[in-house]
Formats: structure tokens, C-alpha cells, sequence
């Protein structure tokens, strides 16, 4: 891959060219335009010369003009041409240089000559100025007056040297520019080393940093305009690296603190069973049983968790009534809610029929609902309430949560987050809450906590629904 510098210079070097040689260009035609404009300025001189040597009398045109007043008109030299003709095509006069032979009859005005490049006798290149012009008259009478006619001269020059002089210019500009090229493709590599120099850098700085290394940040003071937000998001991307790498090994360790307490229990009921077979009763079965349903229910919201967070639930949304559900829902936490005493209201239309995964929104709001009931104070109580929007179900479940902060809220959906740090309550993993919120993600909704000032805890599900 091409580096940024090489890509630069080549950019620069190429526009750079192009400029040049459009200067050069430029300037090329402009000294041509001047020298041509030079050029026949000379011709139009020669051409008013001549135009002085005719005059006419009685409609009869003489031009007393001798060569030797211009030896370029002379055979012996015959670098310059002229020929004078009547209005009607007669040569009136030719110069000596031309040898019998013709020029072209164009012509202009004496105010608009023509100018045009020909080919001079001897397949020489040359230039040529034609114009139609009224000899002067010899006489003032009125006869002569009215037989006055015009004439047409047409003087060439040969442009041999002009055209070597200008093919000199060309070869000069073209050096000149070809050499302020190579000039810059040797000067810019050097200016722009030191400007790409904080860039190489920040490419040090990030080949330095790896998994043990995430806390580095890239300094942002002194860096050029355009280097200063790719290193701030730099920044932001290591920051949500090391707060990741963080929690993973914050679940690693409180992975192993949630296994190894159950773990020490099942070893500790193990060994006092082989220790005392005979003293070993069906209580410590049923101990061994709940320890494992434990565990299986921790491995089961891990799995949970994954899947949801991989994209590998399908969902499959189906009709059904949302208050009927919910009391089989409900069900399973019933026996625990009274036996702490707790008041639980259920508000919302019924019948109320949505389009949804069930089994997923079920698993979400089992895990509001266990949260409410485990969480919730001896003889508190605990409201759930459902509304429906156009194709969007909201529901929230309030409980009072004195125990909590408005601080303790971002934590509530992290996993095996609890507000007792010592853990001393084993029947909660602290997964529910998390996998709650990735499966509403999963059926394209949110879950979101607020405290109110007296510590109601509310958790409101919005869940997206298809029309029946």
C-alpha cells in the first residue's frame, strides 16, 4: 500500500506540473502574440511605404517605387515581397524580389488589414499583409476626382527568423519548467516530512498499546487541526476498551465468586457424607438439589445472555392476550409475594391483544416481576401496570426500592451487579436484569429505570408489536 507521503508528493508534484505547465503555456502564447503582433506592425509599415510611393491621375495607378528605398524588395536579398494591383485584378507593380511570380490577392482595410501566413517563393514560410487602399491623386481637377480607383497591395516577409526565435522560447520555457518540476518533486518529500512527523507519532504511540495498556491516551494539545479528532476518538475507543476489558474482568471474577460459593457448599455436603454415610438424610439431598437448580439457573442466564447478545434468538411474533399471560407469568413468584405480604396491582386495558415473541417478552417480565418481588420490603407493594400505543406495548412494574440511589441506576443492568457487595443473598445471580434488557433489544424495544424522590423504582418496558 502506498504511504500518505509518497501519495502526497505525487499529488503535489502532478498539480504542480499541471500549473506549470499551463504557466508555461501561457506564457508562450503571450510572447507569441507579441512577436507576431511586432511582426506585422513591420509588414503594415512596409505595406504604408509602398502605399506612399503610388499615386494616380486620370484613373491611372503608378507606383514610383525603387527597391533600393528597401533592399528586403530586392532579388539579390529577397527576404520581403509586394505586389500592387487595380480594383479589376491588373498587376499594376511587383517587386524584383518576387521575380515574375505572384503573391495571394487578400486584403483588408487600410484600418483592418488582413494578416495571414503563407508560403513565399522558394517554399519558404512567410507572412503577408493585404489591404485595399485610394492612391493619391496628382491632380486637384474635377475630371480626376471622379475617375480616382482604388488599389490592393500585398506585402509578405519571410518569418524564417521569427519562427526560430520562437521555437528558442519554447525550448527555454519547456527546460525551465520541466526543471522547476523536478525541483519540486525533490523539495516537497522535505516539506512534508516534518508536517506528517506527528502522525508517524501517534502510529508509535498506537503500536505500543495492547490489552495491558488500555488506560494510554493520546495527547491532543499540539497536534495539527486535522490530527486532533481522529486522536480524541482514538481516545473514546480506548476508553470503551478498558471499561470493556474491565467489566469482562469483572465477570470473570464475579463468575467465579457466584460458582465457588455453591461449589464449597456441595463439597462441604459431600464430604460430610462420605465422612458419615450413615448420618447422611434426605435434607442433604435436598440441600445437594437446590444447590444444583442453582447453578443450572446461573448456567441458563449466562446462556440466555450470550445468545441474546450474539443475534442468535429468532423471534417469532404471535397474537395473544397480555393479561392472561401475565397472570401465568405471575404464578411462579405469587407463593413468594405472599409470603411476604406483599399488595400487587395489575392496571391496564383487558382484554389486550398484542403481536409479539411471548416466550421472550415472558422471560423479560418474569425477571421484572422476580426482581419487584425479591426486592420489594415485608408487607410493601408492587405495581404493574400496561398500556398499549400503536403497534408499541409499555409496561412498568414500580416497587419501593429505599436500598437504591439515583447513582445505583446505570449498574441495575449490569451482570451479577447487586447493591450488597458482600453477596451475602445466594437465591440471585444478578443476571436477571441484564438478560432482561438484551432480549428487549432482541424484540426491538428498551428498558429503562428511573428512582422518584420518595425511592419508587420503576422499570418501563416499551416493546415494539406487530398489528394482528
Amino acid at each position: 500500500m502506498r504511504s500518505i507521503q509518497r501519495r502526497l508528493t505525487a499529488g503535489l508534484v502532478a498539480a504542480f506540473a499541471l500549473v506549470a505547465l499551463s504557466g508555461v503555456g501561457a506564457v508562450f502564447l503571450a510572447v507569441r502574440a507579441s512577436m507576431y503582433a511586432q511582426f506585422d506592425a513591420a509588414l503594415r509599415v512596409k505595406a504604408l511605404v509602398v502605399i506612399g510611393e503610388t499615386d494616380q491621375s486620370r484613373g491611372k495607378i503608378d507606383v514610383d517605387f525603387t527597391d533600393r528605398y528597401l533592399r528586403e524588395f530586392d532579388s539579390s536579398v529577397g527576404t520581403d515581397f509586394y505586389q500592387v494591383w487595380s480594383v479589376d485584378g491588373k498587376t499594376i507593380r511587383r517587386s524584383d524580389s518576387l521575380e515574375g511570380r505572384d503573391l495571394p490577392r487578400a486584403f483588408g482595410t487600410l484600418e483592418e488589414p488582413r494578416y495571414w501566413n503563407i508560403e513565399l517563393p522558394g517554399g519558404v514560410t512567410g507572412r503577408a499583409v493585404g489591404l485595399s487602399f485610394r492612391p493619391r491623386l496628382n491632380s486637384r481637377d474635377e475630371r480626376t476626382r471622379r475617375e480616382a480607383v482604388d488599389a490592393i497591395v500585398v506585402v509578405a516577409s519571410n518569418r524564417g527568423g521569427l519562427d526560430t526565435m520562437l521555437l528558442r522560447i519554447a525550448a527555454i520555457l519547456a527546460v525551465g519548467g520541466i526543471g522547476v518540476i523536478l525541483a519540486t518533486a525533490l523539495v516537497v518529500p522535505l516539506v512534508l516530512r516534518p508536517g506528517l512527523r506527528p502522525l508517524r507519532r501517534v502510529a508509535d504511540q498506537a503500536a505500543a498499546i495492547d490489552a495491558t495498556k488500555l488506560s494510554i491516551r493520546f495527547p491532543t494539545t499540539g497536534l495539527p487541526e486535522e490530527l486532533r479528532p481522529i486522536c480524541e476518538r482514538l481516545n473514546a475507543l480506548l476508553g470503551r476498551l478498558e471499561l470493556s476489558f474491565e467489566r469482562e474482568r469483572q465477570f470473570g471474577s464475579d463468575l467465579a465468586h457466584e460458582l465457588l460459593t455453591p461449589l464449597a457448599e456441595m463439597r462441604a455436603i459431600t464430604e460430610s457424607a462420605l465422612r458419615w454415610p450413615d448420618a447422611t438424610g434426605p435434607e442433604a439431598h435436598q440441600q445437594s438439589l437446590a444447590i444444583l437448580l442453582r447453578m443450572e439457573t446461573l448456567v441458563t442466564r449466562l446462556l440466555e445472555l450470550a445468545q441474546a447478545e450474539d443475534g442468535r434468538i429468532v423471534v417469532n411474533p404471535v397474537q395473544f392476550d397480555l393479561p392472561t399471560l401475565l397472570q401465568d407469568w405471575w404464578r411462579p413468584f405469587a407463593g413468594r409475594a405472599e409470603e411476604r405480604k406483599l399488595a400487587v396491582r395489575f392496571s391496564g386495558p383487558d382484554p389486550a391483544m398484542v403481536c409479539t415473541d411471548a416466550a421472550l417478552l415472558g422471560i423479560v417480565v418474569g425477571n421484572l416481576l422476580s426482581n419487584a418481588v425479591e426486592y420489594t420490603g415485608e408487607e410493601g407493594s408492587i405495581s404493574i401496570v400496561w398500556e398499549l400505543g400503536k403497534n408499541t406495548l409499555i409496561m412498568r412494574v414500580a416497587n419501593p426500592a429505599p436500598q437504591l440511589v439515583v447513582g445505583d441506576l446505570p449498574q441495575l443492568f449490569d451482570r451479577f451487579w447487586r447493591k450488597d457487595s458482600a453477596r451475602t443473598d445466594g437465591r440471585h445471580s444478578g443476571l436477571g436484569l441484564a438478560v432482561a434488557r438484551e432480549l428487549t433489544r432482541v424484540l426491538n424495544g428498551t428498558l429503562e429505570s428511573t428512582l422518584s424522590p420518595e425511592g419508587t423504582l420503576t422499570m418501563t418496558l416499551i416493546v415494539s408489536t406487530r398489528e394482528g
